[in-house]
């Protein structure tokens, strides 16, 4: 059943619906309204878990569903990745939306555990929560949009003007179609800024004011948006842990329906060709079946990373003796004040002894430097200031200094979800380290035609 969810009052910020036309190519697709981009399946299961969730005290009631909206409106179709999750049509709008109904979720369970009634909840937690779900559903969103070159089109096979992004939506231009790709080139580093530009266009005026009616809550929800886990207090492993349940849920469902892609293929009497294995809605950019061997190994190799990720939290908490822990330059996790170090060589070797055991041959299958490519995909790294998630450390003294190459883990609580050990005592250099972003993001800029232009930038935040 299709429910409308917005109102005409609601969505008056979007331009009026148009007749369709076909697209030309897999990858150019209709400039649509919200509410249209809403109505996809998925999508209306994470709204109305949401709307339940979100119960928020007046005069704020209406700012799940026009925030839901303008995040729709800005995200359009656009993949999430590449070719790992959430690649396909609406992947950014679904991941979004996924990833901050965990988060609500496990807010409720760690920090209000005996609530039952989510409309009776005080101004102070609802606003919480609103900080909450906001930077859950708007998380790395510059990443994305910084690895995208999108095209705006009048007509579905001409692309004209390249859609600047700080300038606001796709559907508060004139143009009716747009045409994306993926780029090599893009800046890692100050996509954590542009996150928090976007957020002040996607997020509504009331639920803005909201925010920064309180200093404390303000300084947080910037931290939420920039990844600076070490000023979010107790809200620091919420998002984090949600985009790595969020990804594991989409790789077990996908592998569920390749599954039932070849049963149904087995059981066929007649010729069948193209089983889909998503809905209609993502159909055009289906990627994962037993006639894409070349997608398939990007996929099983992506959801290996969240598996690893997952057993090393679990491995870490039994204390498994072949992960060690702060002793020395040698050791595999070093916790330092910028996250957690995974470090080579003993990165290979824990990567190997999980595929090892995982009883999967998929994952058996795969070379362990596949498994460490996807890794740094998964949205809970940090690049250096020359891009590179792999980077170079020095660790040890001056008198016996060894340098290794390693992936930090941003936040703590990633990989250790009970308690966190101290920073190791083993002094370290990272080599070309995060840059400060304030210093790094322009007032104006002139873009080439590769990635996000940055001709307007309205005034940020700061600070």
């Amino acid at each position: 059943m299709t429910t409308e969810f917005f109102t005409e009052k609601q969505s008056t910020f979007i331009k009026p619906t148009y007749t369709r036309e076909p697209a030309m190519t897999a990858n150019t697709l209709a400039i649509l309204p919200a509410n249209e981009l809403l109505r996809n399946h998925d999508a209306q299961l994470h709204c109305h878990k949401l709307q339940e969730l979100l119960k928020f005290p007046a005069p704020y009631t209406a700012l799940c569903t026009q925030t839901m909206a303008n995040f729709a409106a800005f995200a359009q179709q656009l993949p999430a990745t590449e070719s790992s999750y959430y690649s396909n049509h609406h992947g950014l709008l679904l991941h979004g939306l996924d990833r901050a109904s965990i988060a609500t979720t496990h807010y409720y369970h760690q920090l209000l555990p005996h609530t039952t009634q989510y409309n009776l909840l005080s101004e102070t937690h609802a606003l919480w929560l609103y900080v909450v779900f906001t930077s859950a559903l708007l998380h790395r969103l510059g990443h994305v949009i910084t690895k995208l070159q999108v095209r705006l089109q009048q007509t579905s096979d001409k692309a004209t003007t390249s859609w600047q992004p700080l300038a606001g939506a796709m559907s508060s231009t004139t143009y009716r179609y747009y045409h994306y790709q993926f780029v090599a080139d893009n800046d890692d580093y100050l996509s954590y800024a542009l996150t928090r530009y976007f957020a002040r266009q996607i997020v509504p005026e009331a639920g803005f004011n909201w925010i920064t009616s309180d200093n404390d809550v303000l300084k947080i929800w910037l931290a939420l948006l920039e990844e600076d886990w070490q000023r979010t207090g107790s809200l620091a492993s919420l998002i984090p842990l949600s985009q790595l349940e969020s990804v594991m849920q989409y790789f077990n469902e996908k592998q569920q329906q390749i599954a039932q892609q070849y049963k149904q293929d087995a059981q066929a009497t007649t010729q069948q060709t193209n089983t889909t294995l998503f809905n209609k809605d993502a159909a055009q950019t289906n990627k994962f079946g037993k006639d894409n061997p070349e997608a398939n190994a990007v996929f099983n190799a992506a959801e290996a990373a969240a598996a690893f990720l997952q057993w090393l939290q679990k491995n870490i908490q039994q204390q498994n003796k072949n992960i060690t822990i702060n002793k020395d330059p040698s050791s595999a996790v070093q916790v330092t004040k910028e996250g957690v170090l995974l470090t080579f060589p003993k990165l290979a070797d824990l990567i190997k002894e999980f595929q090892a055991n995982s009883g999967n041959q998929k994952i058996n299958a795969l070379a362990w430097t596949d498994v460490v490519s996807q890794l740094t995909q998964l949205g809970v790294s940090r690049a250096d200031n020359n891009n590179n998630h792999i980077r170079q450390v020095r660790l040890g003294t001056a008198e016996q200094t060894k340098l290794v190459k390693a992936i930090l883990i941003s936040n703590v609580q990633t990989i250790f979800l009970e308690g966190t050990p101290p920073e190791s005592k083993v002094p370290y250099a990272m080599i070309n380290p995060h840059p400060n972003i304030d210093h790094v993001l322009p007032q104006t800029g002139h873009g080439s035609d590769h990635g996000m232009h940055l001709r307007h930038v309205p005034p940020g935040l700061t600070r």
